[in-house]
């Protein structure tokens, strides 16, 4: 499996090729400030999203990573995160959906050990901070706002998700359809 940036490195690559607007929005590595900043919030230690984020701080103006997505931020993570919680119902208590991986604990509409990645309109890929007992920590996760596509696991880590885009993108498996990127295996 290659590292986190051996695998952002062939996808910034192909971003700047086929994707020029998303290349240009691509933030620099993290300031010192702004790590720390992220272990503050965080729900738990994870030390892959500290080195993609040493790489690059997400990417800027809401630019398109991956099936309609930006690459957040740690700020607007953080901001992000900090709605998702407020917004939290003590008393949402819901059924595992037909389709939910068992994997993902899925008894509430957002958890605390949700941590958004990216973000498309709401929806998102979260790393998974407190699965289910058949997961495991730093699990990556489809979340839909609207709850309409069961929720699955996309990657057993952030090194494995960056890996397996990477490899699409070498595979040539990366659709293009009016400069969203496409990786369909990556939803719900």
């Amino acid at each position: 499996m290659r590292s986190i940036e051996d695998s952002l490195a062939i996808i910034f690559d192909f971003l700047r090729k086929q994707v020029p607007d998303s290349a240009r929005a691509i933030r620099a590595g993290a300031s010192e400030a702004a790590l720390k900043s992220l272990k503050r919030h965080l729900p738990a230690a994870c030390d892959e999203l500290e080195v993609l984020y040493r790489v690059a701080d997400g990417l800027k103006d809401q630019a398109d990573f991956v099936n309609g997505g930006t690459l957040l931020p740690i700020r607007s993570a953080i901001a992000l995160y900090k709605s998702h919680i407020e917004n939290v119902d003590p008393d949402d208590r819901r059924r595992r959906r037909k389709g939910d991986d068992p994997r993902i604990q899925t008894d509430a509409h957002w958890r605390r050990g949700w941590w958004p990645i990216t973000d498309a309109d709401g929806d998102h890929l979260v790393l998974d901070l407190d699965p289910a007992a058949a997961g495991h920590t730093g699990q990556v996760i489809s979340f839909e706002n609207n709850g309409q596509r069961p929720q699955i696991v996309v990657a057993s880590s952030i090194t494995g998700w960056l890996d397996s885009y990477a490899q699409h993108v070498v595979d040539g498996q990366v659709q293009l359809d009016k400069g969203v990127i496409w990786v369909p295996s990556f939803q719900g």
